[in-house]
């Protein structure tokens, strides 16, 4: 998994490598502010000698940039880093007319949110503010995220 570090060199759009935090108590108020960004513009790369009689050549480099993005797929959280792969499970999955809530309650460690992308590997993490115990998100029926209230 590459490190944040690496992955800030290549989120697109960002002030000097760095995400604007969201409010402490509030990771999403609005539907389109999530506390993960909605699409992110990651790079595949060919690593290392092409083989010999060989060219490199990819599909996605002749995209516009607009295609290149990465729409926001799913969330999660963990018990510390996603490192330790400790994924915290719901506590309550509800259908609605909208799609469905999700429900996550978190002790007093530290949780992290994970934020995953369409056809990427790539996932941006970060810890919740200090106090933080629940987490709604509200989901399409396709399974896509559309809000995500903390508290």
């Amino acid at each position: 998994m590459p490190s944040l570090k690496d992955l800030q060199g290549i989120i697109q759009g960002q002030q000097g490598g760095a995400q604007k935090p969201a409010a402490p108590t509030t990771l999403g108020a609005q539907p389109t502010d999530l506390g993960c960004p909605l699409e992110v513009e990651v790079s595949e790369e060919f690593r290392g000698a092409v083989p010999s009689g060989w060219q490199s050549w990819s599909s996605e480099a002749n995209l516009p940039p607009a295609e290149r993005k990465r729409k926001l797929a799913s969330i999660s959280f963990y018990d510390g880093t996603p490192a330790g792969q400790n994924n915290r499970a719901p506590v309550r999955e509800r259908k609605t007319l909208e799609g469905k809530r999700v429900d996550w309650s978190f002790g007093p460690g530290t949780t992290w949110l994970a934020c995953r992308y369409e056809d990427s590997r790539w996932t941006l993490i970060k810890p919740l503010a200090r106090g933080v115990r629940r987490c709604e998100a509200t989901y399409t029926p396709e399974g896509r995220p559309t809000q995500l209230n903390c508290r």
